[in-house]
């Protein structure tokens, strides 16, 4: 079965218009969580040109997405013009959950999106100009943004490929850093090695290990 949601300015969502930092007024729309069910630990894939994306664990059984769209215009009423150009496109198929944070050329919106899937649940995620957070996740993860950084919180073993072409790689997993060109790149087991992690990155990387509580 196909679910499909999507959500835009026109929604009748959650909306605030304040004075952004420099010219021109940013319009927020806050698109509200979608909880999908599913039967098995999960997939889930977030497309986005430019903001951050926030992947986290959460309970068995559902993926819950939601997201927060912001534009800026010269004014109230071009922002919310502009915005209604933008969208969140969330659908399911099975136990696969698909975003798509969808922003017409040349637009200025960003888009703040977080999804919860369960621990094991297979993540990946395919960014712009944005950030990327993964944390305490123990499935595999394909993690790309092509000009933004990307932090993950491992809560288990895994085998690394972590590789940027323009910051660091922060890690004290004791992973094998060299330089390959203009690349950085580490590899490693952690923990004696488990499910890939894919790293790609345009600016830093930092990996680390969850903290035992």
């Amino acid at each position: 079965m196909l679910w499909r949601f999507c959500g835009t300015a026109l929604a009748g969502l959650l909306l605030l218009a304040r004075p952004a930092l420099g010219a021109g007024v940013e319009h927020t729309v806050d698109w509200l969580p979608r909880v999908f069910p599913i039967h098995s630990t999960g997939e889930v894939e977030v497309h986005v040109s430019t903001g951050r994306v926030h992947v986290v664990a959460g309970p068995e059984g559902r993926i819950v997405v939601s997201a927060s769209l912001r534009t800026v215009g010269r004014d109230v009423e071009s922002a919310k013009q502009t915005s209604r150009a933008s969208r969140v496109v969330a659908t399911a198929e099975g136990d696969k959950v698909r975003v798509d944070c969808e922003d017409p050329p040349h637009g200025s919106t960003s888009f703040d999106v977080r999804v919860e899937v369960p621990p094991h649940a297979q993540v990946r995620v395919r960014a712009g100009h944005a950030a990327i957070e993964a944390a305490q996740l123990a499935g595999p993860l394909d993690l790309s943004a092509k000009s933004g950084s990307v932090q993950v919180t491992l809560a288990g073993p895994a085998t690394v490929h972590a590789e940027t072409h323009g910051g660091k790689i922060d890690q004290d997993l004791g992973l094998q850093a060299v330089g390959r060109g203009k690349h950085l790149v580490a590899d490693g087991r952690v923990a004696g090695g488990g499910p890939p992690v894919t790293i790609s990155a345009g600016g830093a990387i930092t990996i680390r290990a969850a903290q035992a509580h």
